[in-house]
């Protein structure tokens, strides 16, 4: 049971949102990744050298080359920001950009169980690895060094013994990282909503954009186990929490269909109607590569009018960490796929903007 401290009252914050705006500005462009993805990553590093980069990349310089620079540079930069928002914010914000980072501790986590199911090293998986609150990189490697994903899920000491039981015996029952991973969802949603909750002023924009990510990773959640041909008693299991387009019933109905009716009904959806009608095809054929980078854009759509609706309040600030996670993702996935030799469409097709 997660405790619920005491009530955060929000204002209008006119310095912060003024400031939060001018670092929004300096976030890179459509015009800004159409160039990047012409170039090599000598000249990526000097592009970013000159934009908002720069500072981390000549102090990085000496100790690191190529695509170790700008990794150790999207960090180092990322980690900046969000200690420059809590400069310019009222204390009271504090909080609300410590339970946003949350978000990252429970990526880094999966991450974490990932690399040990699949036997990856820490090196491998550090790049992806994401500035958080309560686990520093140094205990994520920790974590990796023990002997198993059931020892990594013996330390997670936010679930209470009896969940951490029952989520070993899952594992060890299905050799699966399914269970873990939607409990760790689950843990993240409970407690954003409470904290939600605990905010006088406004949050509702970013109750809705969380509702709206809940139903992405629900709807994500079904058509890849529908693929699959999984059974809908097992698919609900997994089910974490309900969001406001995908609702119990919605998604009731939508289990009791196959594959391509599932999609089918889903083409006709009010919300996320659009996005699979542009991507039936592909999903017809069972690839859901690009539909789920377009999943993406419609969320960047939402997290953007954080930023914009309620122009003064503390939603400014989430629009702007948001906006800001989604950037350090799309120059990872540039570097990444330079560094593969990708083709370029591809890379594309993977960025949100």
């Amino acid at each position: 049971m997660i405790k619920t401290p005491n009530k955060i009252t929000l204002k209008e914050y006119p310095y912060t949102y003024v400031r939060t705006v001018t670092m929004k500005s300096k976030l890179l462009k459509k015009q800004d990744y159409d160039k990047l993805l012409h170039m090599e990553i000598n000249e990526i590093t000097k592009y970013l050298q000159e934009l908002h980069y720069g500072q981390e990349i000549n102090a990085l310089a000496l100790k690191y080359k190529n695509v170790a620079l700008l990794e150790n540079a999207l960090e180092k930069n990322t980690l900046a920001s969000f200690e420059k928002l809590k400069q310019i914010s009222p204390e009271e914000l504090h909080e609300l950009i410590i339970a946003y980072l949350k978000r990252h501790d429970i990526f880094n986590i999966k991450t974490i169980l990932r690399a040990k199911f699949t036997h990856s090293g820490f090196s491998e998986i550090q790049p992806l690895l994401l500035v958080g609150v309560a686990f520093s990189h140094d205990a994520l490697q920790k974590l990796l060094l023990l002997p198993s994903v059931e020892a990594i899920i013996e330390k997670l000491h936010f679930f209470s013994d009896k969940q951490r039981q029952i989520l070993i015996d899952a594992f060890k029952h299905s050799t699966s990282l399914l269970a873990i991973e939607n409990a760790l969802d689950k843990y993240y949603y409970e407690f954003t909503f409470n904290f939600c909750d605990r905010l006088k002023g406004g949050a509702d924009l970013f109750k809705n954009y969380l509702l709206s990510e809940i139903d992405v990773i629900n709807l994500k959640l079904i058509l890849r186990l529908k693929k699959e041909d999984i059974k809908k008693e097992t698919i609900l299991t997994h089910i974490l929490v309900f969001g406001h387009g995908l609702q119990r019933q919605y998604i009731q109905s939508l289990l009791s269909l196959d594959y391509d009716a599932v999609i089918a009904k889903l083409s006709r959806h009010r919300d996320l109607g659009s996005v699979v009608r542009q991507h039936q095809e592909s999903l017809k054929h069972k690839d859901m590569v690009l539909f789920e980078a377009a999943l993406q854009n419609y969320l960047l759509q939402k997290a953007s009018l954080l930023l914009h609706q309620h122009p003064l309040a503390g939603e400014a600030i989430l629009g702007f960490m948001l906006a800001k996670d989604i950037e350090i993702k799309n120059l990872k996935t540039i570097i990444k796929g330079k560094q593969l030799g990708l083709d370029e469409q591809f890379i594309t097709a993977q960025l949100v903007v």
